[in-house]
């Protein structure tokens, strides 16, 4: 939900869900698991306990990152499942954040030390709404919103995720392939 945007961004601090999906057998059918976790980056990432803060698919979620001098508080609210959850402040560590992005992000995850991108879940279509950084909508005048379309490499350019238009203080993001 934060930094990232920039090459020169050493550090990230986000907060979300997954959901995995592997492959299953014959004796052993798949099926998506489903998490929350945040990450304050280089830190590595923290999964919520799936008992006390359980996701389902279609569940209604919302999350933040607030930033007070260099003092971080990540939250996640389940309003399906009724739970939320907020970080202890965070302290950010050296080098400190750059504080010069938000993203509202469906990407692919990546699996092992060297991040392998794993192949991007068909998620159909997802709704980011009542998106603000410092306060104000995503479609003010006084941001500068970019959508950036996921594709599976910079060689072929395979489209896998396109965002919409912004509408209000939000938009859908799209599913089109998977790699």
């Amino acid at each position: 939900m934060g930094d990232g945007f920039v090459s020169t961004d050493h550090t990230v601090e986000q907060i979300g869900t997954d959901a995995d999906c592997t492959k299953g057998t014959k004796r052993v059918p798949s099926h998506p698991v489903y998490y929350a976790w945040l990450e304050m980056v280089p830190a590595p990432l923290v999964t919520l306990d799936p008992t006390s803060h359980p996701v389902l698919s279609g569940d209604a979620l919302s999350a933040s990152v607030s930033v007070v001098g260099s003092v971080y508080t990540l939250s996640i609210v389940d309003a399906t499942e009724h739970w939320t959850y907020s970080t202890p402040e965070v302290v950010a560590t050296l080098p400190l954040p750059s504080n010069s992005s938000a993203e509202w992000i469906a990407e692919a995850p990546c699996s092992g030390s060297s991040c392998k991108v794993l192949p991007l879940a068909d998620f159909g279509s997802v709704t980011f709404s009542g998106a603000t950084a410092d306060g104000e909508s995503i479609s003010s005048p006084s941001l500068s919103a970019s959508a950036i379309q996921m594709t599976s490499n910079i060689n072929t350019n395979t489209l896998l995720a396109l965002p919409g238009p912004i509408a209000g203080s939000g938009f859908t993001d799209t599913w089109y392939g998977s790699s």
